[in-house]
């Protein structure tokens, strides 16, 4: 699977990234904050969209070559583009956790975030014929972060991206944890 080497690397990049530079209260934050986002990117994948996918394999049948094919090729490109834009954003914010948000730093959180996000729906969309309001929403916000996210400091910027995914990750595994309740 190619997300779990992509998320490590996201997270080595971001520890090389704090030893080249002085550890102070600004730049711990920065690796928490950049950290728990690359978290909650792990939890957002293997929570809903991994029982997804299985899901729609098993009932697949005679097309489960094509959709895997699909769906594990084709459309984690985005995927894995969100995470490296992220990953990215997080070296920056490590590096400069005070420094105002530039268009660049704004597209890599923020945007890279919502590349993320849209590449688990149109997975999504592709396995199950579904969707995700609240994933639609999220991307949304997202996408309006991107040019507002310049009014702030990187370390705020990221922290706001990392707070709306993790909602998003809460909203979804409470849907989940209805969802089996209702099942059982």
């Amino acid at each position: 699977m190619l997300i779990i080497p992509e998320l490590g690397a996201s997270i080595v990049a971001t520890g090389a990234t704090a030893s080249a530079v002085r550890v102070g209260l600004a730049t711990g934050c920065a690796l928490a904050v950049c950290f728990a986002g690359s978290a909650t990117l792990w939890w957002l994948y293997f929570d809903r969209v991994a029982a997804h996918a299985r899901g729609g394999l098993a009932r697949s049948g005679d097309e489960s070559g094509v959709l895997a094919r699909d769906a594990y090729t084709y459309l984690h490109i985005p995927i894995v583009a969100g995470i490296v834009l992220v990953a990215v954003g997080d070296e920056l914010v490590i590096a400069h956790p005070g420094a105002g948000s530039t268009w660049f730093s704004c597209l890599a959180l923020a945007g890279g975030a919502a590349v993320y996000l849209v590449g688990h729906l149109l997975f999504r969309a592709r396995m199950t014929h579904t969707t995700s309001r609240p994933r639609i929403v999220a991307v949304a916000a997202l996408l309006v972060l991107v040019p507002v996210g310049r009014a702030l400091p990187q370390l705020a910027l990221a922290a706001v991206v990392a707070c709306g995914l993790a909602i998003l990750a809460v909203i979804e595994t409470r849907e989940r944890l209805a969802d089996e309740r209702r099942a059982a």
